[in-house]
């Protein structure tokens, strides 16, 4: 019976000391990183927004893609009938019209620039509004009709896209393929924020 009472003791004594320890360790002041854990596909599909009216969605290495029928994606610098009326909204940019005749037929672009942003305009025949043709952007001068731009936060951008926070530490790269036509964007990570951005069309014209 004295046995037992001393090894029920000197279990408990040094128990306790090696719970001291443990607690010594995590208090003594160095940093612990506790990084979430990556948001999974399933989830990020069901937290996106409804307005985006996404299509798909899906992970393709480190970017994160899909397709979306938001008017938005279409019009990012919002909706105009005349590229005055975008230089009146931007009016850093500077404007050159240039002839394209790659389609057989003359027909005036309308290229803006601004240090080292540059976007590329027509006129739809069709729509009579001004469309993209090809946008590169690598400050944040030029703010989109939601608030997105170089040097924006990666968590402020996917709360745009998602209504739930996520955790997408390694994407670097998001590509949202607009739906309605053939343009898609492109947005790049450098740390936390968006480095640059660049917006593709399926247009034929001369781009540059």
């Amino acid at each position: 019976m004295k046995n037992i009472l001393l090894i029920s003791l000197i279990t408990v004594l040094f128990g306790g000391c090696t719970s001291n320890v443990n607690k010594t360790t995590v208090n003594s002041g160095s940093k612990v990183s506790l990084q979430q854990p990556e948001t999974n596909i399933d989830s990020l599909r069901k937290w996106v927004h409804k307005s985006l009216e996404t299509q798909s969605l899906d992970f393709d290495g480190d970017t994160l893609k899909f397709m979306s029928a938001d008017f938005y994606f279409y019009y990012p610098f919002g909706e105009y009938d005349s590229i005055d009326s975008i230089q009146s909204k931007y009016p850093r940019l500077k404007l050159q019209t240039v002839i394209d005749t790659s389609q057989g037929v003359s027909l005036d672009l309308y290229k803006m620039t601004y240090n080292q942003n540059f976007i590329k305009f027509v006129k739809n025949s069709d729509t009579k509004k001004i469309e993209i043709i090809y946008a590169k952007i690598l400050d944040s001068s030029i703010v989109f009709l939601r608030g997105v731009r170089v040097g924006l936060r990666r968590d402020v951008f996917f709360s745009k896209l998602f209504n739930k926070p996520v955790h997408l530490n390694k994407i670097n790269n998001v590509k949202i393929i607009s739906a309605l036509e053939g343009i898609n964007h492109n947005y790049h990570f450098n740390s936390d924020t968006i480095s640059s951005i660049v917006m593709d069309t399926d247009y034929l014209f001369y781009k540059f």
